[in-house]
């Protein structure tokens, strides 16, 4: 990853990045109004793996979600892209180990992703 991508993703992330999970996958989300779409798709090629949600639309608001997770997100972790936070934002570096602390072991998830899959009635019919 080139140096200046690697510093606009810094500082996209000190100002619009949400590190967390759901309790067994790590993940780092950005929601942004729609008008913002070719950063996303931006965002998406420098983080390949990741991916873009929506458009959705609450009340007055349209947006998009950009996530990304599990293993991809290990990818990044291991390669200390985010580990510059620390330099620039103390908040963010913050919420990012909280995440690293919680999610990973040894530069390995700690949870065992487990994939989705449909489950399928006796009826033959598709449900959750």
């Amino acid at each position: 990853m080139k140096q200046v991508d690697k510093g606009f993703l810094l500082g996209f992330f000190v100002g619009q990045g949400s590190f967390g999970g759901d309790g067994r996958t790590p993940q780092v989300t950005v929601r942004m109004h729609v008008s913002h779409h070719a950063l996303l798709l931006r965002l998406s090629e420098l983080l390949p793996g990741s991916q873009i949600y929506g458009p959705y639309a609450h009340g007055d608001r349209q947006y998009y979600q950009w996530m990304l997770r599990g293993d991809e997100l290990v990818t990044f972790v291991n390669n200390g892209v985010f580990e510059g936070l620390q330099e620039w934002d103390e908040p963010s570096y913050l919420r990012y180990r909280e995440m690293v602390d919680h999610y990973f072991v040894d530069g390995k998830l700690k949870f065992r992703q487990r994939k989705r899959r449909r489950k399928v009635s006796k009826a033959g019919n598709e449900g959750e």
